[in-house]
């Protein structure tokens, strides 16, 4: 099975427990790319993560839980600066708000990246929740691009838009994520994350000119009215499974997880992304698994079920 390397954020997830009428939180392994080697590594993929976390107790935490999920830190970098959290409270129907707090993740550099990483991969994943922002972590991001780029690698991306950080220079996210998406194999947005970047009024209009400008291969997930999933020679729509939702975090992260992992089983999986009879069942198989993520507070709660 071909090896994945998956770039970004590893940080805190402290999730609002709706349990009583107090306000409280907890600590769930969290940072999307770091969420989705893991749903790879439980599945019984290759998956590896760099990303940099703090010499404290909670990057000790998220340390073990890659381990726990089958997923290699090889490449994780452990720094002085304390590790990143995000606090997300979450609505009755189980959409979230984000409030961030910055720490170690930003201090992944070029100087801190081994030179076989890309050599040893051969799906590149790249999570951009924090990864646009300036500093060293931008730098690296677009380094480890870059690389996979001369070395032919599958690139994978998902641009992972959060309010917080973007909502008042949306324009700058935009510039990043289209350089990304000009760029990349395999592409996963969200509906809000398509008409914010498309500028378009409809789905179907958003749909129809990414067709047309760019060669990648797109799932859009639209919650519980399913996917779709489209590039230049196809579309295809896959309905969702009925679930009792409570909370959406990770959903998107277990829809790409489980899509690499399957797409990883084939020998040219470049050439697979233009099969549509394959990319359908790998679709569907990805978005039923990203429903049951739902069921359980915390990204990678419902891990345990698949």
């Amino acid at each position: 099975m071909n090896k994945i390397l998956c770039v970004g954020e590893i940080l805190i997830d402290f999730i609002e427990e709706k349990s009583d009428e107090s306000l409280k939180f907890i600590a769930n392994p969290g940072g999307a790319p770091a969420n989705v080697a893991q749903v790879i590594g439980v599945l019984g993929g290759n998956a590896s993560i760099i990303g940099s976390v703090g010499y404290d107790s909670l990057g000790d935490f998220l340390e073990n839980s890659l381990k726990e999920n089958n997923v290699s830190t090889k490449y994780l970098i452990k720094t002085s600066v304390p590790t990143t959290i995000a606090f997300v409270t979450v609505s009755k129907n189980g959409e979230r708000d984000f409030i961030f707090y910055r720490g170690a993740d930003k201090e992944l550099s070029i100087s801190s990246i081994k030179q076989d990483i890309i050599n040893e991969s051969d799906i590149v994943h790249f999570g951009s929740a924090t990864a646009f922002l300036e500093g060293d972590l931008n730098e690296a991001y677009y380094y480890l691009l870059e690389r996979s780029l001369k070395d032919d690698k599958l690139v994978s991306f998902d641009p992972n838009y959060r309010e917080f950080f973007w909502g008042k220079n949306i324009e700058l996210f935009k510039k990043n994520a289209l350089n990304f998406i000009l760029h990349s194999d395999f592409v996963k947005l969200n509906e809000e994350e398509l008409m914010l970047i498309s500028m378009k009024e409809s789905l179907s209009e958003a749909i129809d000119e990414f067709k047309n400008m760019y060669s990648a291969t797109f799932a859009i997930t639209l919650g519980k009215k399913g996917c779709v999933i489209f590039n230049n020679e196809y579309t295809i729509e896959i309905e969702s499974e009925k679930i009792d939702a409570v909370d959406t975090t990770g959903a998107g992260d277990a829809f790409v997880g489980t899509f690499l992992f399957n797409l990883a089983k084939y020998e040219n999986m470049k050439s697979t992304l233009k099969n549509r009879e394959i990319i359908a069942e790998i679709g569907k198989l990805s978005n039923n698994i990203a429903g049951k993520i739902c069921t359980r507070y915390g990204a990678l709660s419902a891990l345990k079920d698949l």
